[in-house]
C-alpha cells in the first residue's frame, strides 16, 4: 500500500467545491462514476484512473428531482473524506502532506474507501459517488445533489441512490462529521462512540437485509415504484418480479460472502435477473426501448478475499 493513501490535505474542511464525472471503461457507457474536490482530490472509490481525455468531466450535477444544479457545487471536504472512509478521516493535524486519492486499495484496517458500501451487495460506484456528494447537502436526503449518468436508473432500481440502508444513516453521519470538523483538536470526543454505534447500526442493517425476505410493502420496493412512476395497474407485476429478483440476489449474496458460489455464476445470474426486471419496467413505459445492461460489471468485481474479509467483519456464520 502506498503511504500516500493516508496523507492529509491542507485544504480547509469547508468552502470546497465538488465536481463529478463518468468514464466509459471496457467499452461500457457510463460504467464508472467519480467525484473530484477542489480539482485535485479524487474520489474514484472503485477506480484508480486519473482524469484524462477519455473521461467525461465535469458532468452536470442534479437535484433529487433531477433539476440541473451546474457542474460544481459547494461541499464540506472533511465530511466528504469521512463519508469515503466511513469513519473519522485520518487526522488532518498530522503530516503536512496531501491525500489526493481515494480508491479501491486496501487500508491498514482491511477496509476500502467505499463509503461503507459492500460492492455488488449494497451498491456500486454510482452509489459511492452520490455518498461523496452528500457532503454538498444540508444533511438531508432531499437536499443531496446527485451524479445522474444515463445508466444510473439501472443501478438505483435495486440499490437506491446512495446504497442499500444508507438513506437513514447518512444524515446522522453528516451531523457527527460536521460537529467533529468544527473541533478537530479535541481528541477525547464522545462523537467517536456515536460514530461507532452508527457504523454498527449500518452493519446490523446489512446482516438483517441478508437474512430477511423482501416484503411487498417494504420501503425499498416503495422507493423503486416511486422512482420509476409505476402505475397502480402495473404495480402488482412489478412488485412480484422485483421480489423474485431480490430473493434470488439475496441468496446469491449470502453464497458469495461464504465463498460457495463463483464470481462468474454470481454475475451471470444477477445480471440476467436484473435484465428481466429492466425489460418489464421498459415495457410499461409506453413500450420504451430496452437494452440489456449489467447491474454488476464483471471487470469491477472484487476477489473472493474481499468478501471473506467482509463476512468476518459482519460476523456472518
Amino acid at each position: 500500500m502506498s503511504p500516500s493513501q493516508f496523507e492529509v490535505s491542507g485544504v480547509e474542511p469547508t468552502n470546497s467545491k465538488i465536481q463529478v464525472g463518468v468514464s466509459n471503461v471496457f467499452s461500457l457507457k457510463d460504467a464508472h462514476t467519480y467525484a473530484v474536490i477542489d480539482k485535485n482530490i479524487y474520489f474514484h472509490c472503485y477506480w484508480t484512473a486519473e482524469i484524462d481525455d477519455e473521461l467525461f468531466f465535469p458532468k452536470q450535477i442534479y437535484s433529487p428531482g433531477k433539476t440541473p444544479l451546474g457542474t460544481e457545487v459547494d461541499c464540506n471536504l472533511y465530511i466528504a473524506r469521512g463519508l469515503a472512509e466511513f469513519k473519522f478521516p485520518y487526522p488532518r493535524k498530522d503530516p503536512d502532506l496531501t491525500r489526493r486519492h481515494y480508491s479501491d486499495l486496501n487500508r491498514e484496517d482491511g477496509y476500502k474507501d467505499w463509503c461503507g458500501i459492500i460492492y455488488a451487495i449494497t451498491g456500486v460506484c454510482h452509489q459511492m459517488c452520490n455518498v461523496i456528494l452528500f457532503s454538498a447537502s444540508k444533511g438531508t436526503i432531499d437536499t443531496a445533489p446527485l451524479n445522474w449518468p444515463d445508466n444510473f436508473d439501472n443501478s438505483q432500481k435495486y440499490f437506491g441512490r446512495h446504497g442499500l440502508g444508507l438513506d437513514k444513516i447518512l444524515p446522522l453521519m453528516y451531523g457527527i462529521l460536521d460537529k467533529r470538523s468544527k473541533n478537530l483538536e479535541d481528541t477525547a470526543t464522545p462523537l467517536e462512540d456515536n460514530l461507532k454505534d452508527l457504523q454498527e447500526a449500518y452493519y446490523g442493517f446489512i446482516r438483517n437485509w441478508l437474512g430477511t425476505s423482501v416484503q411487498s410493502d417494504s420501503p425499498h420496493i416503495e422507493t423503486m415504484l416511486r422512482n420509476f412512476s409505476v402505475s397502480d395497474e402495473d404495480k402488482s407485476s412489478v412488485v412480484n418480479e422485483f421480489q423474485k429478483f431480490a430473493l434470488m440476489k439475496q441468496e446469491l449474496d449470502n453464497l458469495l460472502l461464504r465463498g460457495t458460489v463463483s464470481s462468474n455464476e454470481y454475475l451471470d445470474r444477477v445480471n440476467k435477473g436484473h435484465n428481466v426486471l429492466g425489460e418489464l419496467l421498459a415495457s410499461i413505459k409506453n413500450g420504451a426501448s430496452f437494452e440489456a445492461t449489467n447491474l454488476i460489471h464483471p471487470a469491477h468485481m472484487p476477489g473472493s478475499d474481499y468478501y471473506a474479509f467482509i463476512k468476518e467483519k459482519l460476523g456472518i456464520k
